[in-house]
This record gives structure tokens, sequence and C-alpha cells, in this order.
């Protein structure tokens, strides 16, 4: 079970559970009675029709995605490999094929060596370390699948070489398909004027970042995992290919659902935001707008008034407990919502 795969299934108790929380979201699709007005205040009426980054033939798109999350990750701040989840897909191929562990170990310390001499944090890398840089990411992304599907799926490395040429001529990088690396650069490039209004603040440091979180009810639904927080503001990245109203929706149910599985409020998560890569498209709400019943949040939209942060806190409390017990399996009388 993980978040997104209860999100596909219409009858779970945890997506209905997250449509009738956020209802602001789920009324904005057509034919719902607060249609227009939802889909305003979402933005969702006025959407890009064109992808700024178009797909290249013959690439991966699954391994697009998570190539270019590593990629936008080393954009944002200096990082060590040892925390990425690849570390664990990686552990996990050396236990079942024990003979790939110096190959493995070389890769991760050619990164780390090359990541130290680019320092990209908040760069903008000339073409030969952007390809290598975004090289190294697709391979990541292949040792992140081993994790993801629990090594039912792994990787055919390359015979080792005898002789360590260093990061630039590093054997693993022949797993990179050439079309999946021009991709990611494509991505790479434009994501870094796309998140330009936060990618300086976040690599020196000035606001707190945390990549790939998981919350106190992450365990309990899969490990669920977010993309990355900044300053209080959970996002989303996607990269598919379709931007329209039901993405964005579903978008927001999914950070609707990580907010909600924060139960200690350890993030003090207060906005949610997505940024869809292709589009070149990011935008940002206050979480409150998600979690207070669509009327009450017109009305306040109209007026220009926003609750307090002891009523936001209040009722993420109330709602957190909620999706707690649905979460454990209960059964809950959705009238508790508003008691």
């Amino acid at each position: 079970m993980s978040l997104t795969t209860e999100l596909a299934k219409p009858s779970s108790p945890i997506t209905q559970y997250l449509k009738f929380v956020g209802a602001l979201v789920a009324d904005a699709s057509r034919g719902a009675p607060w249609a227009d007005p939802c889909k305003r205040l979402l933005g969702v009426d006025r959407l890009p029709s064109a992808m700024v980054v178009p797909a290249v033939p013959g690439a991966d798109a699954g391994m697009v995605g998570t190539a270019f999350d590593y990629r936008l990750r080393f954009h944002l701040a200096p990082c060590r490999s040892s925390e990425f989840v690849a570390r664990k897909g990686a552990a996990l191929l050396t236990g079942l094929e024990p003979s790939t562990d110096n190959a493995v170990s070389r890769f991760f310390s050619h990164l780390d060596t090359l990541a130290s001499r680019l320092s990209p944090a908040g760069q903008v890398l000339d073409d030969e370390d952007e390809a290598l840089l975004s090289s190294y990411c697709v391979v990541l992304a292949q040792f992140e699948s081993v994790f993801r599907t629990r090594g039912q799926w792994v990787p055919h490395l390359p015979s080792e070489s005898t002789v360590d040429a260093g990061p630039e001529a590093e054997p693993l990088l022949k797993l990179a398909p050439d079309a999946v690396v021009e991709e990611v650069v494509n991505l790479s490039r434009s994501g870094s004027d796309a998140m330009s209004p936060l990618i300086p603040y976040v690599a020196n440091g000035s606001l707190p970042y945390y990549p790939n979180p998981a919350f106190a009810g992450s365990s309990a639904i899969g490990g669920a995992d977010a993309d990355f927080i900044v300053a209080g503001t959970l996002f989303e990245l996607k990269t598919t290919k379709t931007l329209d109203a039901a993405a964005v929706r579903n978008a927001l149910l999914q950070l609707l659902g990580y907010s909600l599985l924060d139960y200690d409020d350890e993030f003090e998560l207060r906005r949610v935001g997505v940024y869809f890569a292709r589009h070149a498209w990011v935008r940002a709400w206050p979480l409150w707008e998600l979690i207070f019943p669509p009327a009450d949040v017109i009305h306040r939209s109209l007026s220009g008034t926003e609750p307090t942060d002891k009523e936001i806190t209040v009722r993420l409390e109330k709602l957190r407990g909620l999706m707690q017990r649905v979460v454990d399996g209960e059964a809950i009388n959705y009238g508790e919502c508003f008691s």
C-alpha cells in the first residue's frame, strides 16, 4: 500500500476521506456545484497548454522523472548520497548480487567526488558537467527502482573495469541511455529558471529544506515519502506530459494526504505547491484552503480574510487525528470533521 496507490482507487477509504476533506479540490471538477469559483481559486482555469520541455524520442518517462528529481536536489542544496533512496536500492542490489559491491561502492564514491568538485547547488553548469551530473542522476534513478520494486527489477551492470579512471569515466554511466540523459539535461536547464525564486535561498541555507520527507504516518501507508519541503511549503514534482485541471487536482489530493500524515506537525506545513517541470509551471497554495469547507474558503477569499493560526492548527489536529484512524482501518463518521 502507498498513498499514490490508494489515490488511484476511488473506493479506498483514504481516497474518500481526502476527497471529503479536500472538497475544494474535488469540487473543481466538471459538473460540481462550486466548480467555477473553485477552479478560479485554485488557478486551474488558466493553465499553460504548451510544453516548454518536450519529450525526447525513446526516453523512458518513468526513468526521466526519477532522475530529474535527483538532479533538482543537486540544484537546491548540497547533497549527500548516503541519504538517497537510491542507496537503499544499491544495498538491495548488492545483497542480491554480492559481486556488484565494488562497482556500486565506486560509483557512489565517484558521485560524491564529482558533487564536491562541481558544487552544483545554486549554480548553472557548463554543458559537459551538466550532462555528466545528469548521467549520474539517471543511474541513481535505476538504483531507486530496485528499491521501489523490492528487487523485482535490477539493472544489468556492465563488466567492472580494473582501472579507476575517475568520475568522468565511471563504468556504471553506461547504464544511462543517451535519450534519458538528454531529457534530464533539458529539464535541468528549464528547472534552474522555473525554480529561480527559491534555488538561491535554499542553496545558501537561508530557507529550511527537507528532501524526500517521511511523516509520522508514513510507515502505516507503505513508507510514503514526499518530494521536498521548503520553508513550510510541501512541493510535489511532476514530469507528466499533460498539465490540465485533473492533473493539478490529483497532485493537490496527494499533497493533502502527505500533509495529514504529518500527525505530529513535525514539519509545520502551512502551504503546498506543485512544479510541473515540462511546462515550467510552479504554483503554491495556503494549506488552509484545502482543509476548510469550500463555501468558507470562497467567502474568505472574496472578503480578503484568512483563518487565524490557531484556527488552522486546531483544524489540522482534528483532521490528522481522523486521518490516522482511517489509515489504521477504522470507520469514521465524517461529521466528526466539523465537531
